[in-house]
């Protein structure tokens, strides 16, 4: 199967309040129910296209939350993705 997303927005603590104000008392909250949910739905060979905007974070957060999604992720860089590809340690 094949899935297209974008503006998961890992690590963003504004998506928490000003900006999409999603709910969650923290961001390690959003992240639990954001990898629950995706997991639910895509399988291991699933192929995922992410349309940018996957995380605010650095190299190594943003690498730990991909290992933790399944499927296999094809990343289109987002205005938001700077911080995490700019980083040696991203994988």
């Amino acid at each position: 199967m094949k899935y297209y997303i974008a503006d998961q927005h890992f690590f963003h603590r504004n998506m928490l309040t000003r900006m999409d104000n999603r709910g969650f008392g923290t961001l390690e909250e959003m992240h639990e129910y954001m990898i629950m949910q995706w997991n639910r739905k895509v399988r291991k060979n699933d192929e995922i296209y992410i349309l940018g905007d996957l995380s605010f974070g650095n190299g190594e957060n943003t690498n730990a939350i991909l290992r933790d999604l399944n499927g296999k992720k094809f990343l289109i860089e987002g205005n938001h993705d700077r911080h995490y590809l700019k980083d040696r340690k991203f994988d």
